[in-house]
């Protein structure tokens, strides 16, 4: 066959469909999901070491193990983390902790951050069904039933064991108290009986709140009450995070194997005390390697960081070697002639397939020996994919010039695509937020939003007084005069934190402000003393409060992760800015406009009620009748 021969059915089908459209930046969507086309032969020595290092630890003849990889952005990263994932799911037997470096915002809080990054991983699904913490809770309650209550007879699948102890859990109060005392015989003496409470709570209906309190968040005072876990404050919450922290992977290494991966550490950016993203996060992984009775860590950076952060910072002080366990890191490989052609069957095999086409050759449109002339360059993955996509056209007697619109829709395809990608509890994320508001409002310095000029970002003074509360202050010029707006960003479920970020941001003269402005989309409790500040607020004081809303975030929040990874998404700062300026994506936002318009005094529309109850079904409502509230038959 030829491309002559082709019906003209398909040759519409080739011209209106280009395989390579996709953005070849992986993302969480593509580690979590289907993810790319996997050449599995590329970098399979990468890939390998992982799985042994697994197989190592599940034998006992090496319990734990640090590796690095080392890649150029672009050669594919990303895409063996990916596999990692795929074939660990496949296989079973290990949970799996995805950390990308642009979902760290705070360099100052990244031990309470990593905690939210494993509660999240843990959420997704994995090898049997269930989230991952189901997974684990299911395993310590077959443990318990074991040692216990010996009799009782557990469901063989998950999802079917979670589905009958959410329905035992109303019926029998008292059982988790016992459940969580049986556990303490397991060998878990060093799990606090909260953290044991809330990973069993998983397997209930109140499976989502349970999930928030494990990630460090606190939860509104009645679900709290009712589930029997507590609050603490923001301070005491983040001096015990890493203590947490070590409790956790400690009781997932007790039933399955564990894979910590950070990616995306490299890029500009200091904390306080002028270390780099790569080294704070390399003294994390230190940290949790010396805590970590068994698991890998995997950890990914350009060679640069390698060599000029990590072995410099690592004098004397033994994290290169914490790091990087497994001895010499590991150098992922460019693409070669082979390789090259290989990839580009790869993907060609799955399109076609999917549209029922049948080529003249595996390699259609594309000539092999343009692929290997291409090849002996040793370019990335990435490159190769932006070719490919370029290049793409259905008659080899046509040359198709590279579409110059590809290219300027490059900020385009990863921006949509960090948007599709965002979690579902974007508005719990105060630090993402944070960072996505500051980056937004620095971008909109000189410009003029509702009548205000924007002249500056500050951090608020004294900050000690503040402590954190209010999140930075916005400086512009309105009709002449200066004004200082103070943005407090308070999600939380407790009356006592809420409290705390107004009462800081109605202090005007403390802080020089002009200005208060609240963002939050939950109520307030009219019965919280927090309510009658925020009634000064709006009536006495001419701030204001903006509820928060997801469709309004997103594109913020997109624009500052593309910043975080410049370097791995390969967009110049330049790229990113005339994007945002050629869309207006900053200056036409809702949540922007509404910030810096005069404030009208109105109580905000679209607020959600604070976690309401969920009514569990009656003992009346089941057929089953359960007398002991835990038999599963």
């Amino acid at each position: 066959m030829n491309a002559n021969t082709l019906s003209a059915e398909m040759i519409c089908v080739l011209k209106s469909a280009n395989p390579f459209s996709r953005s070849p930046v992986v993302t969480n969507q593509d580690v979590w999901g289907k993810g790319f086309p996997d050449l599995q032969s590329h970098n399979a020595h990468a890939s390998d070491a992982v799985l042994k290092a697994i197989e190592n630890s599940r034998n006992g003849q090496c319990a734990k193990t640090s590796i690095v990889f080392s890649a150029e952005p672009g050669v594919g990263k990303s895409h063996v983390i990916s596999r990692i994932h795929h074939q660990i799911q496949k296989q079973g037997g290990t949970i799996f902790v995805y950390a990308s470096f642009g979902k760290f915002s705070d360099l100052s809080r990244i031990k309470y951050q990593f905690q939210q990054i494993l509660s999240e991983s843990l959420m997704q699904t994995g090898s049997e069904e269930v989230s991952q913490w189901q997974e684990l809770a299911v395993l310590l309650l077959k443990d318990i039933c074991r040692v216990k209550y010996p009799k009782v007879k557990l469901p063989e699948t998950y999802p079917k064991v979670f589905e009958m102890f959410s329905k035992t859990i109303p019926k029998n109060p008292s059982l988790l108290d016992n459940l969580v005392t049986a556990a303490r015989q397991l060998g878990l003496q060093g799990l606090d009986p909260d953290i044991i409470r809330a990973i069993l709570l998983t397997l209930s209906n109140d499976c989502s709140y349970a999930m928030k309190w494990l990630s460090g968040k606190d939860l509104a005072e009645k679900i709290a009450d009712r589930l029997v876990l507590p609050n603490l404050d923001r301070e005491e919450r983040e001096q015990q995070t890493f203590d947490v922290v070590r409790q956790l992977i400690d009781f997932i290494g007790h039933y399955r194997e564990l894979v910590i991966c950070f990616d995306e550490i490299d890029g500009t950016g200091c904390d306080d005390s002028g270390y780099s993203k790569a080294q704070i996060v390399s003294q994390l992984v230190k940290d949790l390697f010396d805590n970590l009775t068994k698991g890998i860590i995997l950890t990914v950076m350009m060679p640069a960081t390698w060599k000029e952060q990590i072995l410099a910072l690592s004098t004397g002080s033994g994290i290169a070697d914490r790091v990087s366990s497994h001895g010499d890191i590991i150098r992922l490989n460019y693409l070669n002639e082979n390789s090259v052609v290989d990839l580009v069957k790869l993907w060609l095999q799955e399109f076609y397939a999917e549209k029922g086409i049948n080529p003249p050759t595996p390699l259609f449109p594309f000539e092999e020996s343009q692929l290997r002339e291409i090849g002996q360059e040793r370019p990335t993955v990435r490159k190769m994919l932006k070719w490919c996509q370029q290049n793409w056209h259905i008659s080899p007697d046509i040359i198709v010039e590279p579409d110059p619109l590809i290219e300027k829709t490059k900020v385009e395809d990863i921006f949509t695509k960090l948007i599709n990608d965002q979690k579902v509890d974007l508005l719990d994320d105060v630090d993402l937020l944070d960072e996505a508001l500051r980056f937004s409002f620095s971008e909109l310095v000189s410009k003029t939003i509702e009548g205000v000029k924007i002249t500056d970002v500050e951090k608020v003074e004294p900050a000690k007084e503040n402590n954190g509360y209010i999140n930075f202050k916005i400086v512009g010029e309105e009709e002449g005069q200066k004004i200082v707006i103070g943005i407090s960003i308070r999600q939380e479920s407790s009356w006592q934190s809420v409290t705390a970020g107004l009462k800081r941001l109605i202090n005007y003269e403390k802080f020089g402000l002009t200005r208060g402005c609240l963002l939050r989309s939950k109520e307030i409790n009219s019965s919280w003393s927090a309510y009658a500040i925020v009634q000064k607020l709006r009536y006495e004081l001419g701030g204001e409060w903006v509820s928060l809303q997801e469709q309004d975030l997103k594109p913020l929040v997109a624009a500052c992760l593309i910043r975080n990874s410049a370097a791995e998404y390969e967009v110049l700062p330049e790229e990113l800015k005339a994007f945002l300026e050629q869309n207006q994506t900053l200056e036409k936002n809702p949540l922007i406009k509404e910030i810096m318009s005069k404030p009208s005094g109105e109580l905000p529309e679209g607020l959600s009620p604070d976690e309401m109850l969920i009514s569990f079904p009656s003992s009346d409502d089941s057929d089953e009748s359960d007398d002991s509230g835990l038999t599963f038959i």
